[in-house]
């Protein structure tokens, strides 16, 4: 679910752009601050989990991934969608400097190459399953 949030703006933006009538420029601003927030986030983020905690750094960036998701579903402007996307990527780049380092800390040695590699194959195919997630989305509409 954390990267199905971020996924889910690719697939939307056409109708993003609709809504808010934006041109090329401001929806690509739109992925760009989302992507950005999120890459830059993930040094501090790791700094942080030696520093305050591993569980403690993904428990906030799963919950506040879960409230600020809900606050760009319901943005009623551009800007507002914006500020709210670098929060949503501020947010999620401490997921992967707590995640490894917890799964080798919890699943014993033997099982652990296995438990990751499934932890991986779940963030990838949230981009496909952005695409379903999506279409189910407007097809309400």
């Amino acid at each position: 679910m954390h990267h199905l949030l971020g996924a889910l703006l690719t697939p939307l933006l056409p109708f993003i752009r609709d809504e808010f009538i934006l041109d090329y420029t401001q929806a690509g601003w739109l992925l760009s601050a989302y992507s950005w927030a999120y890459g830059i986030s993930q040094l501090p983020a790791g700094y942080l989990a030696n520093r305050i905690g591993l569980r403690l750094i993904m428990t906030i960036g799963i919950s506040g991934v879960a409230l600020v998701g809900l606050l760009v579903g319901i943005s009623t402007s551009y800007y507002m969608m914006a500020v709210f996307l670098v929060f949503l990527g501020l947010l999620g780049g401490g997921y992967h400097p707590s995640s490894a380092p917890l799964i080798s800390e919890l699943v014993e040695p033997d099982k652990r190459g296995v438990v990751l590699g499934i932890h991986q194959m779940g963030g990838t195919s949230s981009f496909f399953l952005s695409l379903l997630s999506a279409a189910a989305v407007l097809s309400l509409k």
